[in-house]
Order: C-alpha cells, then sequence, then structure tokens
C-alpha cells in the first residue's frame, strides 16, 4: 500500500489540472479555427432605391432603373446585412472586365456608423 503525502497529491491534481487546462485551451482553439472555415455569403451594394411592386412589375430588358448613386461614390461590403467595409469600384482584369473592390474603411459591423 503506497501513502502519498499532501505535497505529492497537490502537485499532482495541479499537474492534472494544466494538462486539463492545455486540453481545453487546444480545443478551443481548433474550434475557433473550425469557426474561421465557414463560408460566409458577402455583397458589394453600389446603391440602392425605393420602387413600388408596381413599378417592379413593369421592369422589363432594357429598362433603365435610376439608382442613388454616382460614379465616384463608395461601395459597401456587406455580409449577414450588416456594412463590413466599404471602398472603391476597381478593375481587376482589364482583359475579362472583371471588377472588384478596393478596401479603404473597414466598420464595426454593427450597422450604426
Amino acid at each position: 500500500m503506497t501513502t502519498e503525502t499532501p505535497t505529492e497529491s497537490g502537485s499532482e491534481n495541479r499537474s492534472d489540472i494544466e494538462s486539463a487546462l492545455a486540453a481545453k485551451t487546444a480545443d478551443d482553439s481548433s474550434g475557433h479555427s473550425r469557426i474561421m472555415q465557414i463560408p460566409v455569403q458577402v455583397q458589394v451594394v453600389l446603391g440602392n432605391m425605393r420602387m413600388s411592386v408596381e413599378e417592379l412589375m413593369k421592369l422589363t430588358p432594357g429598362k433603365e432603373v435610376d439608382m442613388n448613386a454616382q460614379l465616384d461614390d463608395l461601395v459597401e461590403l456587406v455580409a449577414n446585412g450588416r456594412v463590413m467595409a466599404r471602398g472603391e469600384i476597381v478593375v481587376v482584369d482589364q482583359q475579362t472586365s472583371r471588377l472588384g473592390m478596393l478596401v479603404t474603411e473597414l466598420t464595426d459591423g454593427s450597422g450604426l456608423d
């Protein structure tokens, strides 16, 4: 039969606690890593407008829709309905006419700014 002195038992418990904390930290970081991999639908919004259902139903190909936007206005990067950044439209690839967004401002995502 083995007996433990209080000091040995205390250091053993401390080691178990430290191991458990290290494992929890590793679990938390892997959980964070998994969360960071979740895809999010993102939109770049040039402008917006209000129209009635009647106006919407009268839309046809070739019909111009007047927006409240100017060529030099900033666009908004929106994720889950919240503005996350603002920026300028840029040409990414001249040959394919691909457009992109140059981020000029980050927001806090609260939608209150």
